[in-house]
C-alpha cells in the first residue's frame, strides 16, 4: 500500500502500510496510545502491563508483516494489515489494524456467550495521538483500514465515550455481545459493535 497524503486544516499526515523498519516505532506508539487512553479507566498499572509486552508485540507484528507480504504477493487478503500515520517530521501520530477472522482472545474469554460476528472482518485497533483528535486523522485511518465503508466489527470499552461516538458516526452499532475486558485490561465493560 502506497502512502496516502492526508491534509486536514493546518496539519499534514501520511498513512502507509507498516514495514519491518516501522515495527519498533509502531509498537512503542501503540503502547503509549493505549496507556493514555485506558490508564484513566483501568488504572496506572495498565500502561506498565502493556509496556512489559513490548517484545511479544514486536514479534507478533513481525509475523503479521511477513504474512501480509506473502498474502499480497499471492493476491489474497492478509490476515491483518497494519497502518501507520506519521506527521511531516516522521513522528508516529496514529496506528490501525484490520483484517480477517476473529480476535484470538474472543472465544476463549467469552466461552459459551460468544457467537460469530456478522462479518469476518475485524478492526483490531485504531488509536491516534490525543493532540490530533479533531484533525480528521482518526477518520482517515478508519477509511484506510476499512475502505469503502467496508462491513466490519470491533470491540470498544463502554466508558470510552469518544470512541463509541466516533464509531457510531461511522455506522457501527452494538450487536448485543458484551463482556468485561479481562483482568489484565482492568476488567472494564466492553461491547462488540458492527457495521453491515
Amino acid at each position: 500500500m502506497d502512502a496516502v497524503p492526508l491534509s486536514p486544516p493546518s496539519v499534514a499526515f501520511t498513512i502507509a502500510a507498516v514495514t519491518a523498519e516501522d515495527a519498533e516505532a509502531y509498537v512503542r506508539a501503540h503502547i503509549e496510545f493505549l496507556a493514555h487512553t485506558y490508564e484513566p479507566i483501568a488504572g496506572a498499572a495498565f500502561g506498565d502491563a502493556r509496556r512489559a509486552e513490548f517484545d511479544q508485540r514486536i514479534a507478533h507484528l513481525h509475523d503479521d508483516i511477513a504474512e501480509t507480504t506473502s498474502a499480497d504477493a499471492a493476491g489474497r487478503e492478509p490476515f491483518r494489515r497494519h497502518l501507520i500515520a506519521r506527521d511531516s517530521r516522521g513522528d508516529v501520530m496514529g496506528v490501525a489494524s484490520a483484517g480477517l477472522g476473529a480476535e484470538e482472545w474472543e472465544e476463549p474469554h467469552l466461552g459459551e456467550r460468544w457467537f460469530k460476528a456478522s462479518t469476518d472482518v475485524v478492526l483490531s485497533h485504531l488509536y491516534t495521538a490525543s493532540h490530533t483528535h479533531g484533525t480528521g486523522l482518526g477518520q482517515a485511518l478508519l477509511d484506510a483500514a476499512l475502505p469503502g465503508r467496508r462491513p466490519a466489527y470491533l470491540w470498544v470499552y463502554d466508558e470510552n465515550r469518544r470512541a463509541v461516538r466516533f464509531y457510531e458516526r461511522n455506522g457501527f452499532v452494538r450487536d448485543g455481545l458484551c463482556s468485561d475486558s479481562g483482568e489484565s485490561w482492568g476488567s472494564r465493560p466492553m461491547s462488540r459493535m458492527h457495521r453491515l
